[in-house]
């Protein structure tokens, strides 16, 4: 045996009569920080000593054979186990705090349905694809649910994504300002749903008859918005692409209204009751966002 490893399965059994490990953790534990050193040392040793240091159980295939050499420095868990597996040429998973090990090719795969309540399919799809990189199946139902199909650690990690987006809709409620120096000379408030596109306009429209070649128009005087809000999951703020248009007449030719216009596009983040600038019409005309949630 290494000689690396006697100090540390002695120390194993020194402290078990004690009921825990020097290092290790009460419970489970995948983030708890670890650091190791081996030098061409029995994988199933190695497995067994991050097992032990994170409160886990340890169930090891057969097949598993071979030496490694490595060394981790202050690494969760999680990481350790995923370092020492692409070191080894093999794959872990997590089952009733157990710590698996086994050939890739004897991976077990498992199916769920996952119902949506409050996010669509497309949005699910869109944050597994974002944020689970591993070998992940989907596809979806008619009834707004979803079937994933993959290792049971990645289901519980797709599990716990899903939980922590497809939560109840928060609406708030939007304030655009016009300032000039102290004074406010528009606004515009409009309700909104993160996730969702707002449009809304304040101001007036005003039909006027066309020439004889060319049909009635309709002309828009007022400020029109066009806002994508999102929320970030467990955040407060609000963020998206917003544009704002600012239109009045300016006079007419014959019948016909000569109208102006002004935009701005621009990307907008805060938090409730914090205006945020986003931008300015002429010199001195400056455009304010904020919003409360309701």
């Amino acid at each position: 045996m290494n000689g690396l490893l006697k100090p540390a399965l002695i120390a194993v059994l020194m402290f078990s009569l004690s009921g825990a490990l020097p290092g290790a953790v009460l419970a489970a534990d995948l983030s708890h920080k670890i650091s190791l050193d081996f030098r061409d040392t029995d994988i199933r040793d190695v497995f067994k000593l991050v097992a032990e240091k994170a409160g886990l159980g340890l169930v090891v295939d057969k097949s598993i054979r071979g030496n490694v050499t490595l060394r981790i420095i202050n690494a969760p868990v999680s990481k350790a186990l995923d370092t020492i597996a692409l070191a080894t040429g093999y794959e872990w998973f997590l089952m009733n705090d157990n710590v698996v090990v086994c050939d890739e090719k004897k991976l077990p795969t498992r199916s769920i349905v996952r119902p949506l309540l409050h996010i669509s399919v497309h949005e699910a799809f869109k944050a597994l694809m974002l944020s689970i990189k591993r070998d992940l199946k989907a596809w979806s139902l008619e009834n707004n649910s979803i079937i994933l199909t993959a290792r049971p650690d990645i289901l519980i990690e797709a599990e716990r994504l899903l939980a922590s987006i497809d939560k109840p809709r928060r609406h708030f409620l939007g304030t655009i300002k016009i300032m000039q120096g102290n004074k406010v000379l528009q606004f515009l408030d409009f309700h909104g749903t993160p996730g969702e596109q707002v449009t809304a306009f304040d101001g007036s429209k005003k039909g006027f008859p066309g020439g004889a070649d060319q049909p009635p128009r309709v002309y828009k005087a007022g400020l029109n918005l066009e806002f994508s809000p999102e929320i970030r999951s467990g955040s407060e703020a609000l963020e998206g692409a917003i544009s704002l248009d600012n239109t009045w007449v300016d006079g007419f030719e014959g019948a016909l209204p000569v109208t102006m216009i002004q935009k701005i596009a621009t990307v907008c983040r805060t938090t409730p009751g914090k205006p945020v600038k986003i931008g300015k019409f002429g010199k001195d005309r400056e455009m304010f966002f904020s919003f409360a949630w309701e």
